[in-house]
């Protein structure tokens, strides 16, 4: 994994949709994780697996549970990723 999907949060989110297999800007243009039909436990595992595989990184759940917006995944991840 490069950094080159965390230069801003619409390439990462972009990143995210396509290999979570989720709709075109379906976190782009929603504020709301909760009230996003796609954003589900298997996607929450799928994402988990994820930044194990592609960034080297993993989440404490805790710090996910507190995000609320697409924002705040980027926001974890830059920070952790780092």
């Amino acid at each position: 994994m490069t950094k080159k999907y965390l230069i801003n949060e619409k390439t990462f989110l972009s990143f995210l949709e396509e290999k979570l297999e989720l709709s075109k800007n379906s976190l782009i243009n929603n504020s709301d994780l909760e009230k996003n039909e796609e954003w589900d436990s298997i996607t929450i595992m799928s994402f988990v697996t994820l930044l194990d595989l592609e960034f080297n990184i993993s989440v404490d759940a805790d710090d996910l549970i507190k995000c609320k917006k697409p924002t705040d995944l980027y926001t974890l991840v830059n920070t952790l990723y780092k």
